[in-house]
Parts: structure tokens; sequence; C-alpha cells
């Protein structure tokens, strides 16, 4: 025997069992998997299901029908098992009934042939068939439908797994390199798209994101009270901050021409407003972590979005020397911290993730009383409290001088644009700021509220025009608002018409002492 055949029979004798072996694998593997996608019933599904009127012959019936049709990706079409034996069954009582109603309509009719009766009875077989057999389809949809509901409802109403839960948000308080690495590409994306003043890019930047998980770790970990955990947390969260807030800094010292965009400003004067969007956020992400329905990922994405871009655009700010709109940005990001974890450990207590005190003695006192189990949760979160309820004090002052600074600068324009109604201009923007009086000599004020309007037209207005209206700011300003004494200056610029054909009522469309003026500055 040469080498070669010798080779030969050693492969088919070292083959032949392998394919034995990887076929009875295959069988066992198919088995299993087969007895993995079956449905199981317990019993108390079964006794739920014959509360609705299905027998237990019934339902064995449906969930090996339900379970091939949701096994299969093609619609499975509900046929009777032997439709052959059901016609057969009810040929006798469909054909006599046939006939009955035949001869109770022929007695009015002519005589009929043999044949055509026989016909006749074969018609009305029929569509006695097709009509039961319509019925019976009906029903048996009917039972599926109602079997498809129950398993819905009850996927739906799963309990929270606390176990899963509490190694989630554990894992994702770790101080990973990934953590890191994708918080650090987060602060990029989002810086660019700050300087850039682009809001999606702003929000692209939020699919990397991971401040979500150390500020879960947070809550987490003040319920429990389990000072290990939230040690661990609070360095996560805070390392990772350093990491996003040095971004910031880059990007402003390469950038500084861009820093001022209105993505970056408008995140510099936080009001309640952001603490009710921080609430709402936290609270569905927390629900999201415990809902095996809901994917956390979304809602860590939306929250995400409220956390890295203020505060990557405080970095910008601070490297320009904006410390004033630095600290608005970093009191939004502050802010948004403290929301999410509040409403994240209120929902996780809510769901019953809270371990009591370590005293047992202790702990049969607070089970039996929610006014104690309120007052616990109140005594574990009066840190994150009381830092937000002050911050939200503080941030509806904030926000109700806002909206008072616009009704000021509201009603003043009104003033400024009624006084030059019937003057060929227009005001082009209006500024507001209080200075100091360079000259305050005892008599006069100390400080000014400027009021700088910048103004366009043919025809400037005269002092007494500005006198009058500042002197109608000036009573405004005394009644309904507090400010300092009113100073308004016009910066007045000439704009000159100039057409083919020399310039007439009709094409400037002036009234007659419009034209008047204009007719007296030319002289």
């Amino acid at each position: 025997m040469t080498p070669k055949n010798l080779t030969s029979l050693i492969f088919k004798l070292v083959e032949q069992p392998v394919r034995w072996f990887e076929y009875f694998t295959n069988v066992i593997n198919d088995k299993d998997n087969a007895e993995k996608s079956e449905l199981v019933l317990t019993d108390e599904d079964i006794e739920q299901l014959q509360k609705q009127g299905l027998n237990k012959q019934t339902i064995d019936k449906i969930a090996d029908e339900v379970n091939e049709q949701l096994s299969s990706n093609a619609n499975v079409e509900i046929e009777p098992k032997n439709p052959s034996e059901t016609v057969k069954s009810d040929n006798f009582s469909n054909a006599n009934l046939a006939k009955s109603n035949l001869e109770k309509s022929s007695e009015n009719t002519e005589y009929l042939s043999l044949n055509q009766i026989d016909k006749k009875i074969a018609d009305e077989v029929e569509k006695q068939q097709a009509e039961q057999e319509a019925k019976r389809q009906a029903e048996q949809e009917a039972q599926y439908e109602a079997f498809k509901q129950y398993l819905a409802k009850k996927n739906s109403q799963k309990e929270v797994d606390y176990r899963q839960v509490r190694i989630d948000i554990e894992s994702g308080a770790l101080p990973t390199k990934m953590f890191y690495l994708l918080n650090g590409l987060a602060a990029v994306i989002a810086g660019f798209g700050l300087l850039a003043n682009s809001p999606a890019v702003v929000i692209g930047a939020m699919l990397v994101a991971m401040l979500i998980g150390p500020i879960s770790g947070i809550a987490l970990a003040v319920i429990d009270a389990r000072f290990a955990l939230l040690k661990k947390s609070l360095g996560t969260l805070v390392s990772g901050g350093v990491l996003i807030y040095s971004v910031g800094l880059v990007l402003g010292w390469l950038f500084p021409e861009q820093s001022y965009s209105h993505e970056i400003i408008v995140r510099t004067a936080p009001n309640t407003m952001d603490v009710m969007v921080a609430l709402a956020g936290g609270t569905a992400g927390a629900y999201a972590m415990i809902s095996h329905n809901l994917s956390v990922a979304v809602v860590g994405v939306a929250v995400a979005t409220a956390l890295v871009p203020p505060l990557t655009a405080s970095g910008i700010l601070f490297a320009n020397g904006e410390y004033s709109l630095a600290w608005g940005a970093f009191l939004l990001t502050l802010t948004n911290i403290l929301a999410i974890q509040f409403t994240n450990a209120l929902v996780l207590w809510v769901a019953g993730f809270r371990r009591l005190d370590i005293d047992e003695s202790e702990d049969e006192r607070v089970k039996d009383s929610k006014v104690r189990q309120v007052w616990l949760f109140l005594r574990r979160n009066a840190v994150t409290a009381v830092l937000l309820v002050g911050i939200s004090g503080y941030l509806t002052y904030n926000f109700y001088q806002q909206i008072d600074q616009q009704r000021y600068e509201k009603s003043v324009n009104q003033i400024i644009e009624k006084g030059i109604e019937h003057q060929p201009s227009y005001v082009l923007n209006s500024s507001f700021q209080q200075e100091k009086n360079p000259y305050a000599d005892g008599i006069t004020p100390d400080k000014y509220y400027v009021i700088r309007v910048t103004m366009q037209g043919l025809v400037a207005p005269k002092h007494t025009q500005v006198a009058k209206m500042e002197k109608q700011i000036q009573d405004l300003t005394d009644k309904h608002f507090k400010r300092p004494p009113v100073k308004l200056q016009v910066r007045f610029v000439p704009e000159q018409v100039i057409e083919s054909q020399p310039i007439t009522k009709n094409d400037v469309k002036l009234d007659d002492k419009a034209i008047n003026q204009m007719t007296d500055t030319k002289k």
C-alpha cells in the first residue's frame, strides 16, 4: 500500500465519526432551540385563560398554533386540522337543512325536475358548509388573539429585575477606559458643534456620552446607604467632568473668534425651565433603567444633552476670560446633575430599590410606616435636595428678572417707535445698560440707565422729540419698573434716496408733513 492510499484510508476513517458527531450535535442543538422557543405556560397562566372561557384541551391546541405562528416570519393562515372530517360530519345535517329549505321555498313555485332539485340541494349544502367554516375560523381567530393578548400583557407586567439593574448601574459607574474615551470624544464633537453654531452636531455628540452612569450610581448609593459606591461614583463623575472641561478649555484657546456663538451664549443664562427639563429627563432615564420594555440608551442621550454641552461651553468661555458667562454655563451643568440625581433616586426608591437602616429594629419600624420611609428618603437625599432647592430659587429669581427686562425693553421700544411714527425714520436696534455717572457731584445721580437707540432715515429727530421720549420712558420706569434714572441717547444714520426721476409723494409714500420736512431740509 502506497503512502498516498494509506493517507486516504486514515482520512476516511476519521471523517466518518466526525460527520456522525456533527449530525448528532445538530440534532441536539435543534431540539434545544425548539424547546427554548416553545411557549411555557404556568398553572397560573392556564387558570387565567380558563377564566376567559377556554378549556384545557383548547388551551393546548391554541398554544401549539400560536407558537408556530410566532416562530414564523410569514403570515400563517389558520385552518382546521382536518377540514375533510368536519365536512363529512356536517354533510348529512346540512343536506337535510338544505332540503327542508328547498321544500318550503318550492311550495309557491312551479314544478322542478329531479336534476334541478339535486343541484339546488348541492348548492345549499355548499353554502351552509362555507358559512359554518367561516364562523368556525372566526371563533378560532378570536381565541388565538385572546391568547396572544394575554401573553403580551403578561410580558408587559414583568417585575423589576433588581439584581440585574443594580449590576448595570454599578458597572456604568466604573471609571473605565471606555468611559473616558467616549466622554472625551463627546466633548470634542460637542465643542466643535458649539463653535460652529450647529445644534445638529451638538445633539449628535451625545450619542457617545456616558455621564448618566455615575449619576445613577450616586442615586443608588444614596438610597442604599453605601458609602463605597458613593465614593466611586463621585470620583468617576468628577474625573469625567474635568476631562470634558479640559477639552473645552483647549478648544476655547484654539478658536477664540468662534467662542461667542449663539449655541454657547444660550447656555450661559439658566432659568427655571432648565430645571424642569432636567427633572423630566432624569425621571425618564431612571424609569428606562428599571423597565425591560424601554431602552436606557435613548434616554441617556437626552440626559447627556443637558450635561456635556454646557460644561464644554463653560470651558470655552473660561479660556477667553468670560468668567461670568462661564459661571452661568457651569451653574446650568450643576443644576442638571443635581436634578437628574434626585429624580433617579426618587424613581429607584419608589420602585423598591432601598436598603433600610442597618439596625434591624429600626428597619422594622420604617417598613410599617410610609411617613418614616419618606422621611428616611429625604434624610438620605438632604444634601442634594437643599442644593437643588437653593439653586432653583436663584434660577427662578433670574427667570423673573429676564421676563421683567423683556417687558421693559418692549415698552420702551413702543414709546420710541410711537415718537417717530410721523417721520421718515425707523429704529435699527436698541441697547439697555446701567452705567456709572462720571460727573456725579452729590446732586446728579450716581448711576444712569442708559438706553442707546440707533435710527436710520431721511430726517433726524429733534432734541425736543428725544427729550419728550425720555420723559415718557422715565414716567414708565418710575411707575412700573425699578431702574436708575433714564438717559436716552439716539444715534441717527442719514439715509438718501436716489432715483432716476424726482422724488414725489407717490414714490416715497409719505404724508404731507413728512414731504414738507424733506422740502425744508433741501432749502
